[in-house]
């Protein structure tokens, strides 16, 4: 058997993009519970690839049934000069009754946030922003994973392909990344793309 192509891989973006925070119903409740009693403007704090994208994005349907409009701003340490003056135009435009999801925090520096921050609050609209490490907002989530979690993920994606050889890339990864499962799905993704995907694990 040829190596996989890229449309077939397990680990290819489409595939990755259908895989959800793990979080209980009554958790995530309770996280908009804690965005209601801080005036919706909070932050889902954790390290780089521990899910706070996937939540956010979850997030945003039951914050629409609490009666918010939601806005989206995406910024990564890539992007132009334009696209941040973009995100805090966004911000700026916010109304009563809105609610700018915000991901990317850790690209802002101290003037930023405070943009950010006090653009919303004087709009009055609601922000929730993601972020590496402790910032001006209220922290409403942290997120968190382990090699167990991030392991049982991978072989989820893997299904049949799954053997000792991905397994043993997977874990090398999350070690060497320091629990970055991006890293994890990333090794995974090239392990299938190189090796023949056979029931002896090629």
């Amino acid at each position: 058997m040829g190596n996989v192509r890229a449309d077939e891989n397990p680990f290819r973006a489409s595939a990755l993009a259908r895989l959800r925070y793990r979080m209980s119903g009554t958790a995530a409740d309770g996280v908009v519970t804690r965005l209601r009693a801080v005036s919706w403007r909070g932050c889902i704090r954790g390290p780089e690839g521990t899910g706070k994208t996937t939540l956010l994005e979850d997030l945003e349907a039951r914050l629409r049934e609490a009666g918010l409009a939601i806005r989206w701003a995406r910024l990564t340490l890539e992007s132009s000069r334009a696209e941040r003056a973009a995100a805090m135009a966004d911000a700026t435009a916010l109304r009563p009754g809105e609610c700018l999801l915000f991901d990317g925090g850790e690209v802002l520096g101290w003037w930023g946030w405070h943009r950010l921050i006090h653009a919303a609050r004087r709009s009055g609209g609601g922000l929730v922003a993601t972020t590496h490490r402790r910032c001006a907002l209220p922290t409403v989530f942290t997120t968190r994973t382990d090699e167990a979690l991030a392991l049982a993920l991978a072989r989820e994606l893997a299904g049949a392909h799954w053997g000792p050889a991905l397994e043993a890339a997977a874990r090398t990864a999350f070690r060497a990344s320091g629990g970055n499962v991006r890293e994890v799905f990333r090794a995974a993704y090239w392990h299938c793309a190189e090796k023949h995907l056979c029931g002896d694990d090629a």
